[in-house]
């Protein structure tokens, strides 16, 4: 059976780890492989209205040893944000011990109280 991981992200965007072949100065750059994480955490789905607090992404030995190499990958790793696992967990499970929101998270609906309170005040 072929190795395989999965990759657990609180982001709430995609984001797709990709690495380049520059080639000669001037010519454009190429991909040479790229690994798309799925995001969506902290964001509503349109179509259940569920808010999920983590998402899952199922990759390969092969993805997971040129994630491993991905600088980007790495920092989002120290950050808390993705964690990579060798069993398939309920994302929402595993998402408590992980950082809780990025940057691109919706707020919700005590985050816009306090804002519209801050906002006022000013």
């Amino acid at each position: 059976m072929a190795e395989r991981y999965f990759v657990f992200s609180t982001m709430s965007a995609d984001v797709r780890y990709t690495d380049y072949d520059l080639g000669e100065k001037g010519a454009p750059a190429r991909v040479i492989r790229d690994v798309l994480i799925r995001g969506g955490a902290h964001v509503t789905d349109p179509k259940t209205l569920l808010t999920p607090k983590g998402i899952m992404t199922e990759v390969s030995g092969e993805d997971m040893k040129f994630l491993k190499s991905n600088g980007v990958f790495n920092r989002h790793l120290e950050a808390g944000v993705i964690k990579v696992e060798r069993v398939n967990e309920n994302p929402e499970k595993v998402a408590k011990d992980m950082k809780e929101k990025d940057a691109g998270a919706q707020a919700t609906g005590e985050e816009m109280v306090q804002l519209s309170g801050k906002r006022a005040k000013k």
